[in-house]
C-alpha cells in the first residue's frame, strides 16, 4: 500500500455500555484508536455484493492492517467531522498489509 495515499487522519470509535451517575444505563461511542487512511467514495449507484449481504454503501476506507478492527466501530474523519458506520471489513489481498472497511455515512 502506498503510504502517500493515506491522507486522512481517522478516529476509530467503539461502542461502550455503562451506567451514569444516576445508575441509568447508556450506550455511547468513545475513542479507540487513530489511524491514517484513504476514503474512497462510491461513484454513481455502485453496489457492493458478497455472500453475506447485499446493500448500498457509501464507499470504503483503507488503513494499514489492524487485528483489533471490528464491524462495531464508527470511523470519524478528523478534518471534516464526517462519520461512517463500518458495514464489514476484510483483508483485500490476504497479506495482512491493509484492512478495507466497507462503510455507510452516518447522517
Amino acid at each position: 500500500m502506498n503510504p502517500g495515499e493515506l491522507n486522512k487522519k481517522l478516529n476509530f470509535k467503539k461502542l461502550v455500555e455503562g451506567t451514569d451517575a444516576s445508575e441509568a444505563p447508556y450506550k455511547d461511542y468513545e475513542h479507540d484508536f487513530f489511524a491514517w487512511g484513504k476514503i474512497v467514495p462510491n461513484s454513481g449507484q455502485q453496489i457492493f455484493r458478497s455472500a453475506k449481504y447485499e446493500s448500498e454503501v457509501d464507499g470504503y476506507i483503507d488503513i494499514y492492517y489492524r487485528i483489533d478492527l471490528t464491524a462495531d466501530h464508527i470511523i470519524e474523519d478528523i478534518e471534516t467531522g464526517d462519520e461512517y458506520e463500518v458495514e464489514s471489513y476484510f483483508d483485500p489481498n490476504g497479506r495482512k498489509e491493509k484492512s478495507r472497511c466497507i462503510v455507510k455515512k452516518v447522517i
